[in-house]
């Protein structure tokens, strides 16, 4: 495990993981709510591969990792609540712990709720505009997606079947074979 990437995972320990969230998906796939059955068994493999060694990876990266995550993803949420907490005009903290609140100000700043400005206004609505403008395209497109897809499902009874009718062919990606 010598090529490092910045939490010390090789790409084969990535793979390894797709395989067992692919494992986990299958044998839970019976249950129509499946996501804390998939977690479980990918975590109790992970556990099982540190506790055998299987990962050499940087426990400080992983950490700091983890923690910026959290309070990243905490901002965002905080933005949207701080905001509908003014235009209600009650907010959940005291004052001074509610001012210094962290907020997502587009996908490149970050504030303290005291630093505001009207510029950073701006480009909370332009983030907003933007991230509508993407989401009302994916949904189009994925709607058409799902249509064909589920289109082949009926019309064969599963998308291997459909396959083996010749009713979709793909194309595949060149081997190292071919």
């Amino acid at each position: 495990m010598s090529h490092h990437d910045e939490a010390g995972f090789t790409p084969d320990d990535y793979h390894a993981a797709a395989g067992v969230f692919a494992d986990a998906i299958t044998s839970t796939v019976d249950d129509p709510e499946n996501l804390a059955a998939v977690k479980k068994e990918f975590y109790d493999w992970a556990g099982r591969q540190y506790d055998h060694g299987s990962f050499a990876v940087e426990v400080e990266r992983l950490i700091a990792d983890h923690l910026w995550s959290r309070v990243n993803n905490t901002a965002a949420s905080t933005t949207r609540r701080v905001l509908a907490e003014f235009e209600a005009g009650k907010i959940s903290l005291p004052l001074d712990a509610w001012l210094d609140r962290p907020m997502t100000v587009g996908q490149h700043r970050r504030i303290l709720l005291r630093h505001y400005k009207p510029s950073d206004g701006e480009r909370l609505i332009a983030e907003r505009v933007d991230n509508e403008e993407k989401a009302g395209k994916s949904r189009r497109d994925m709607q058409r997606q799902v249509r064909a897809l589920d289109a082949l499902v009926v019309a064969h009874g599963s998308l291997p079947a459909a396959i083996d009718a010749g009713a979709l062919v793909l194309a595949q990606p060149e081997t190292a074979e071919s």
